[in-house]
């Protein structure tokens, strides 16, 4: 795997969990065109409700984000190079990379989702059935479209 600088179909992303049970930091964002039409969809929405009082965001059910654990050191060597002074990038797949990466599965999901505000910002979110809960980093939405 490695760092593209153009937009690709996937976005490796850093994420935060709240359970010391598991290696899991990133997730990796399959980004169709079919995707980005309904992300549109979506924040055509958020502008209607952006100058309602008291909104802050909205929350839509989305599966595009796949959350791995332990990460091959092929991640890690990204990650470690590039995620702490950016929280999200493009990457290319080289010979099979996630082969042998393991979705965060053993654990019975409850929703996954994507929580949009009203600057265009976003986050992915999955709950899980024992109580542990994932979030991205927040990235733009521009970025992507």
């Amino acid at each position: 795997m490695k760092i593209s600088d153009k937009p690709t179909e996937h976005l490796l992303i850093s994420i935060y969990l709240d359970s010391r049970l598991l290696n899991c930091k990133y997730a990796i964002v399959h980004i169709t065109d079919e995707w980005k039409r309904t992300l549109q969809e979506r924040l055509a929405l958020v502008s209607i409700l952006k100058n309602t009082p008291d909104f802050t965001s909205i929350t839509f059910e989305d599966e595009s984000a796949k959350f791995y654990i332990n990460p091959k050191s092929v991640i890690n060597g990204i990650t470690d190079n590039l995620l702490p002074s950016c929280d999200y990038a493009y990457v290319i797949y080289e010979n099979n990379d996630l082969l042998g990466m393991e979705y965060l599965h053993q654990f019975t999901v409850v929703s996954y989702a994507i929580d949009i505000t009203p600057n265009r910002s976003a986050k992915f979110i999955a709950y899980y059935g024992d109580g542990i809960h994932i979030h991205s980093e927040e990235f733009l939405l521009d970025d992507i479209l």
